[in-house]
């Protein structure tokens, strides 16, 4: 692949296969590689690189396990693809971090994120 100059569809292929090599790469355990944003002009672009521990990601669940059970909600997997992935303790608005089946990550409202993954009997 011959790069001339940076476009947004040359990084939608950049991206890929960055993303194929950071799987590819072994030797390393315990940390997961995540690629950030891509910002990008005529000729330079610069990108994110977020790395991450296995016992954080495990914190995590055990975090938002305890956030489902306070709020009442009824699980992690919603009715059109939609995954509860994290919460944001200070976005105060839209504190429910959703990942929709196009892989975008979204804010949600406590009575969206209900009404998405449903609400937990007693609620």
């Amino acid at each position: 692949m011959n790069i001339q100059h940076f476009t947004k569809g040359n990084l939608n292929i950049l991206r890929k296969e960055i993303e194929a090599a950071l799987a590819g790469i072994e030797g390393i355990e315990g940390i997961k590689f995540e690629l950030g944003t891509m910002r990008f002009d005529f000729t330079t672009c610069s990108v994110t690189l977020n790395m991450t521990s296995a016992q954080d990601t495990e914190k995590k669940a055990a975090d938002l396990d305890m956030i489902i059970d306070r709020y009442g909600i009824a699980g992690k997997s919603g009715k059109d693809g939609e995954t509860l992935i994290g919460y944001k303790r200070s976005a105060r608005r839209f504190p429910f971090q959703v990942k929709k089946a196009d892989g975008k990550i979204y804010g949600y409202s406590l009575l969206l994120t209900r009404g998405t993954f449903g609400a937990a009997e007693g609620t």
